[in-house]
């Protein structure tokens, strides 16, 4: 058996990132968290990045929470890529 969906909580390291990376590369879905202030500030992070560069993610949600509210803003991984290199601010 094989999984078809990977859920993963906290995408941190580049360890993190290439694990993903290979479970991907077997065919299987991913479901994952990283936190940032947007999709766009996540992606600042070079693992975070590589991830949406290597395919990984077709679609990025970025959930915000002010006092008990929610607001949600979901982003094409093209448009994520777009804004975040119209920033020169990379993190590592």
């Amino acid at each position: 058996l094989s999984a078809e969906v990977i859920i993963v909580d906290e995408i941190g390291t580049d360890k993190d990132a290439e694990a993903l990376m290979q479970a991907r590369g077997s065919g299987a879905s991913v479901i994952a968290t990283a936190h940032g202030r947007d999709a766009i500030d996540a992606s600042r992070r070079n693992y975070i990045r590589k991830l949406i560069e290597y395919g990984a993610f077709d679609t990025c949600v970025s959930i915000t929470r002010c006092a008990d509210e929610f607001s949600y803003k979901s982003y094409d991984t093209r448009e994520i890529l777009e804004k975040a290199h119209t920033d020169t601010e990379v993190r590592v």
